[in-house]
Formats: C-alpha cells, sequence, structure tokens
C-alpha cells in the first residue's frame, strides 16, 4: 500500500527508495499513525516476509503487551507526532513484539515527510542508554583500567600506535615518558632476541582467529636496569574493517617476572632433591594431593626393572603382593585423604620375580602456608630383619614343642622375674 498523499512521488523516488531498503536500521512510513510501508530491515526485526503482514496497522499494534496495558503508551506515541517541530526530531525507547512472540525494544526517532500530509519516517534503531547510565559504565570501566595492575590497551594496526591505553610499555619497563621520546622502536629493541618470532607468529595467529578467541603469549623484556622482565600478553580481535582485514586489537599485558623467578626456585628445589633421593640408598616416590604418583628415584626403577612410565599412574600396584595389596590401599588411601603420615611392611615384587619385605614410610608435603601439596614415600628393604624374626619364632616354637613333651616342671624368666616361656605342667598350674 502506498501513500495517497502528494509525497508519494517523493517516496516512490529512486534515490529515495534505494536510501529506505539499504538502511540496516528498521524504517517505517506512517500516514497519520498507520504503516504504509517498511524496508527490509523493519521487517526483520518483526520476523515478518512481506510489508503486507504490517501495512495498515499502528506501531501501537505491533507493540508488546506490556507497552499496550500501559493506558498513557498510545497517547504518548500521538503526542509524539503533534509535537514535532522542525528544529526537534520527537523520539523515545519502545518496546515490540514479532510475530514469533519475541519481545524486543528500539529507539524510535519520527522524522516529518510532511507534517502538511501528515506523512512520517520513523526509525527503529538500537535503545538509548540514559546519559546517566552511560557516564556510569564509562566511569566503571575507567576505574578498572586505572586501578588494574595490567597494562590494558586496544592497538590500531594501521596507524601502528595505541589508541587507547591505561599505562605504557616504557612505564612497566622503568622508562619516565620522556626518554620514551628518544627511543625509536621501543618494542622490537627491549624485547629478547629469542622471543621475536613467536610474537610475530601470534600476530598471524590472531588475524586468522574467530571473533571471541584470544592470543596468549609469554615473552621476555629489557627493563631499564638491564635485566629481562617475564610479560604474559592475551590478545583478542577489536575490531575488522569493511573488507574484513584486522584493524584493530585489545589486550592486556601482565608482569609474571616473580612467578617466573618462583616456578625457577621450585624446578631448581626438585631438580636437588631428585639429585638426594638418587644418592640415597632407599626407594622413593612422590604423589600428588590424589595419591596419584608421579616421580620414582632410579633405586626404585632399578629394583623393580620397569621405566618410569610403566609404574606412573596406578602401574606401581602391579609390583606389590596381591596378598598384601588390599591392606596397603587402605591404610594409603586414609593417610592421603587424612593428610597424616602412615608407615606399614608389605612384600615388593623385585626385578628377578622374588617379593622383598619393605618397611615403607609416607610423608604429607606442605607448603610454608600449609597448603598440602602431595606425599613422599621412602622404601627400605628389611628382608632380613624379617627373615631373621621368623627363624627366630620357629626356634621358639620348637623349643615350646619339645619343654611340653617332659613332664617336669619347665619354665624360664628374666631378670625382673616374669615368665618368658613355660611347659605345659607350669600351664596347668595356673590354669
Amino acid at each position: 500500500m502506498q501513500p495517497k498523499r502528494a509525497n508519494s512521488n517523493i517516496l516512490n523516488s529512486e534515490i529515495y527508495r534505494t536510501i529506505f531498503e539499504t538502511c540496516t536500521d528498521g524504517m517505517v512510513i506512517l500516514e497519520n499513525s498507520t504503516i504504509v510501508d517498511a524496508n527490509a530491515a523493519a521487517l526483520n526485526l518483526f520476523q515478518m516476509t512481506s510489508v503486507a503482514e504490517i501495512t495498515n496497522r499502528t506501531l501501537f499494534d505491533v507493540s508488546s503487551p506490556v507497552q499496550q496495558n500501559d493506558c498513557t503508551a498510545e497517547a504518548h506515541f500521538l503526542s509524539l507526532l503533534e509535537s514535532h517541530e522542525e528544529t526537534e526530531s520527537p523520539s523515545a525507547n519502545w518496546q515490540f513484539l514479532a510475530t514469533t512472540g519475541t519481545v524486543f525494544t528500539r529507539h524510535l526517532s519520527i522524522n516529518a515527510i510532511s507534517q502538511k500530509d501528515n506523512l512520517w519516517l520513523v526509525k527503529l534503531s538500537k535503545p538509548l542508554k540514559s546519559p546517566q547510565e552511560s557516564i556510569d559504565k564509562a566511569m566503571f570501566f575507567e576505574n578498572i583500567a586505572r586501578i588494574s595492575p595490567w597494562l590494558i590497551y586496544v592497538y590500531d594496526q594501521t596507524t601502528d600506535r595505541n589508541v587507547f591505553s591505561n599505562r605504557s610499555f616504557g612505564e612497566m619497563l622503568g622508562y619516565s615518558n620522556d626518554e620514551l621520546q628518544h627511543i625509536d622502536n621501543f618494542l622490537m629493541e627491549h624485547t629478547h632476541p629469542d622471543d621475536l618470532a613467536k610474537i610475530v607468529t601470534a600476530g598471524e595467529k590472531l588475524n586468522s582467529s574467530e571473533p571471541g578467541h584470544f592470543i596468549e603469549l609469554e615473552y621476555r623484556m629489557r627493563h631499564k636496569s638491564g635485566n629481562w622482565r617475564w610479560f604474559c600478553s592475551r590478545q583478542t580481535i577489536f575490531m575488522r574493517d569493511g573488507s574484513g582485514k584486522l584493524r584493530m586489537t585489545l589486550g592486556i599485558v601482565e608482569d609474571i617476572t616473580q612467578q617466573h623467578q618462583q616456578l625457577t626456585q621450585i624446578r631448581e628445589s626438585e631438580r636437588r632433591f631428585r639429585l638426594l633421593a638418587d644418592a640415597t640408598p632407599a626407594l622413593v616416590w612422590m604423589a600428588d594431593t590424589e595419591g596419584q604418583r608421579y616421580h620414582y628415584n632410579n633405586q626404585w626403577l632399578n629394583y623393580t626393572g620397569r621405566t618410569l612410565s610403566e609404574e606412573l599412574a596406578d602401574g606401581w600396584k602391579s609390583e606389590i603382593a596381591p596378598d598384601d595389596l588390599q591392606m596397603y590401599l587402605k591404610r594409603y588411601q586414609l593417610a592421603i585423604v587424612e593428610q597424616v603420615p602412615f608407615a606399614l611392611e608389605y612384600r615388593l615384587r623385585r626385578a628377578d620375580g622374588s617379593y622383598r619385605w619393605m618397611m615403607e614410610r609416607g610423608e604429607p608435603i606442605f607448603t610454608d602456608g600449609q597448603q598440602f601439596i602431595g606425599f613422599i614415600g621412602v622404601c627400605m628393604d628389611v628382608t632380613k630383619r624379617i627373615s631373621a624374626e621368623q627363624e627366630l619364632q620357629h626356634q621358639k616354637d620348637f623349643i615350646q614343642q619339645v619343654i611340653d613333651l617332659n613332664p617336669s616342671l619347665i619354665y624360664v624368666k628374666d631378670i625382673s622375674g616374669n615368665f618368658v616361656m613355660v611347659n605345659q605342667t607350669v600351664a596347668q598350674l595356673f590354669d
């Protein structure tokens, strides 16, 4: 349906129709308050396929139930049309209802095509936020950037500069702004040579990445003091140009030098411990907080004749004598849960297939802050002691059998006068 007024010639002109149809914002034309035309963007908003679905209706007819139930809403919309002046375009946020039942909000801006003929052009754009809301959001992000310990930036690839930055790399590396003005190509000159290639590679990956994906990279830069500092950067696409080429990137940079130093100290401590563990004749293992073994010293591997990969996870369980396994696991798992030391004896299979008795002690490991980080276990071969104890017990059993056959009173006392052995004849006297 086309407007009946004289200005329909203007609306049907090629230039006007081109602008009207190609506009990415929804547009509708009203005659009085009735919709007589709508562009493709408007039909898409209302999930309609043809102009006929929306013509001969008012904007109030396609408003949301909440908007329709507001007794002042229709009067407010009509007042927007009536209050139109040459110097001002009335506008308001408005809720609409799509044919699918989806409620959406758009900002109405009303412009007169012809006040005389009551022809109006209504633009449906994204809703505007209140000035105070915009100010509050701006202050919110400004405060985040200001108090953040990280460098936050937006980098323009075309101008090769930051269009936003809460601080500079120079500041993080100990340089003043005056000093930076006299250093050409600052970033390249201060990046560690071994890290330049991976920085270039990260840029190439970012250029071909999907929206929302970020690239993380660790690299070194030279501080003013001459020391190398470690940084971790995370970058994502902020904007592409009309051709799809990367235009701007959003990134944050964190100084992780202290974490790297701590990690280096931990690795050095572990290296020294493993050297010490390999130097001891005992069998040593280490486990995490769940009891999963992740290290064995050379003595353990030499004893079992297995590789480290074979012993990791649950591999070590196959080395324990079947009759001892359940007892061992029960004690082991209880110690892990309660984070307490444990000690027990069990048989462990040697590389030649024989089982040897082991005395094992496990100790929980805690950080300086009393955080539980796992267990360490030390095993000693006590087969000779166990064998000696068993042999002694066999001898005692044999002697007991011999004296029980003698009807005489036979007994042995210690220096305190306590019985340590009696035959059956003596025992019957006390029954």
